[in-house]
Order: C-alpha cells, then structure tokens, then sequence
C-alpha cells in the first residue's frame, strides 16, 4: 500500500507551482484528496487503528504516531478544502449538463 501510494504525486512543479495534467486541469481526486486518504489509511494501519473514515483515520492515529496537533488540523483542513472543490466542480457539471468530474483549471482557484 504504502509503495503505491508513493507513486501518486502531489502535482507541484520543482518551484511550488501546479502541474497540470495534458489538457491543463488538475485532478483533484487522484492528486489531491487521494494523497490524504492513503496517508490516513497508511497511519492507522502503522498504528492499529480500526477506523474507514479519512478525518477519524488521521485523528486515531495522531496520538500513537506523535503528530503534532496544528499539522494534523492543517491536514484536515486541507484535506475538507480539496473535497469541497471537489463536490463544487461536480455540482457546475451537473449544472451544465455534462458529465461530473474532478478536474479543475488551475488558474480558476484562487
């Protein structure tokens, strides 16, 4: 898990920048919400927790793994944030009549 989990990249330049995709658009999904949800299923099984919920996975296992409490919050807010930008871009799809997706141009976000 943790091998494959390693393969998927935040899509960031070597200067902080976005990488998009080829057709310019990030996938919010795959590298973004995907990156917090392994991670949280990395760390409760490192740490012998029971929980499927991302945000519970990652309160669990703060304690056993001495994450600190303003990272792990930060973590969490982020991992909300991608999940609304998310849930936004599928509702304008919808709202469009298109098919939902997860894909976001860059330059919209602020």
């Amino acid at each position: 898990m943790a091998g494959n989990a390693l393969k998927n990249r935040a899509p960031l330049g070597w200067l902080g920048g976005f990488r998009p995709g080829a057709d310019g658009r990030l996938d919010l999904k795959l590298n973004g919400a995907t990156l917090f949800v392994d991670a949280a299923r990395i760390f409760s099984l490192a740490s012998g927790i029971d929980e499927c919920n991302t945000e519970r996975r990652l309160h669990a296992a703060a304690a056993p793994l001495k994450l600190p409490a303003a990272e792990l919050e930060a973590w969490v807010a982020a991992f909300h944030h991608i999940q609304g930008q998310r849930l936004r871009r599928q509702a304008e799809c919808l709202a469009r009549g298109i098919p939902p997706d997860n894909r976001v141009d860059p330059r919209a976000l602020n």
